[in-house]
């Protein structure tokens, strides 16, 4: 095993990090883990929740126009000089 920070093979274990274990680097100081994985939503769940908020954003900014034109409220207020 090789430090991530300064390539050495002086490492030793240093603990765990949930269930994963920990390594110190005994030339740099570097702590960490052998392996690490991505965090987050998957990409397909990203797009549909993109989507969807899009979606209900348009919705929302054509009610609000639609109001704004029943109501008679001008979008731009007049500027008096």
């Amino acid at each position: 095993m090789n430090c991530l920070d300064c390539q050495s093979t002086h490492v030793s274990q240093n603990g765990h990090r949930g269930a994963k274990q920990n390594y110190l680097c005994g030339d740099s100081g570097h702590q960490f883990i052998d392996s690490y994985s991505p965090k987050g939503y998957p990409d397909p769940l990203k797009g549909k929740g993109l989507k969807l908020y899009v979606t209900v954003l348009a919705a929302s900014i054509n009610l609000l126009l639609h109001y704004l034109k029943f109501w008679e409220i001008p979008l731009l207020p007049h500027i008096i000089s």
